[in-house]
């Protein structure tokens, strides 16, 4: 009985130290979860929510693909443009009645151009849309495609006018920039195989432009 008795006290102080060792363990653990944690944190932190765009050599040497989306209320106002990394070009005119498509090529200047407005008006860096899609209204979508970036621009109705409700100056300005890209395009293609809507984008551009200059002029 004697030797019973003195052997609990022996059994329930090793009870403890096991106890106090898994104590310690989970504390240990807890303090390491919560350190990773924090630097699992920090390490996310860094990174961009959104793909950085292309940097200047990216958009000066790597292919380049081109893809224009026309929409309209006419059938003729609704046609599409390819052109692959080689300059071929596909213009396929009257996307609901096909017309036959036209093939041309752009030339190592005219690539040049579009490959300088990608990089002076950071083209990568627009928003997806700009003015706003009405009825009766056409819209075109730019897409342009280089090395593992890609980049997409509607542009819908665009509000010009100061006299426009809805005119905001900050988005018709920074409009300025896929507007000289779309162009410069738009120029390359042949006469008249579709419908010329550069007179109402070329006013945009002017409107444009001018909000741009007056701002650089404010001290």
């Amino acid at each position: 009985m004697e030797t019973e008795q003195r052997a609990r006290p022996r059994y329930s102080l090793l009870t403890l130290l096991a106890l106090g060792s898994v104590v310690a363990l989970a504390v240990g653990w807890a303090a390491a979860s919560g350190r990773w944690a924090a630097e699992r944190h920090e390490i996310l932190s860094l990174i961009p929510e959104e793909p950085l765009p292309p940097n200047d050599h990216v958009l000066k040497t790597f292919p380049v693909t081109i893809a224009i989306s026309s929409e309209g209320s006419t059938i003729e106002s609704n046609w599409q443009l390819s052109v692959n990394a080689a300059g071929a070009a596909t213009l396929h005119p009257g996307v609901y009645e096909p017309a036959a498509p036209q093939s041309f090529n752009f030339t190592n200047e005219q690539q040049q151009v579009i490959r300088d407005l990608l990089v002076t008006d950071r083209f990568f860096e627009l928003d997806d849309r700009y003015g706003d899609l009405v009825p009766d209204g056409g819209s075109k979508t730019l897409t342009v495609v280089i090395g593992d970036h890609a980049k997409s621009v509607n542009l819908a109705y665009l509000r010009w006018d100061p006299s426009d409700p809805y005119f905001n100056a900050a988005k018709v300005e920074e409009s300025a920039r896929a507007l000289r890209v779309y162009l410069a395009i738009r120029d390359f293609l042949p006469p008249n195989v579709v419908p010329d809507e550069r007179p109402y984008l070329l006013r945009a551009l002017q409107a444009a432009e001018k909000l741009e200059a007056n701002r650089k002029k404010q001290p």
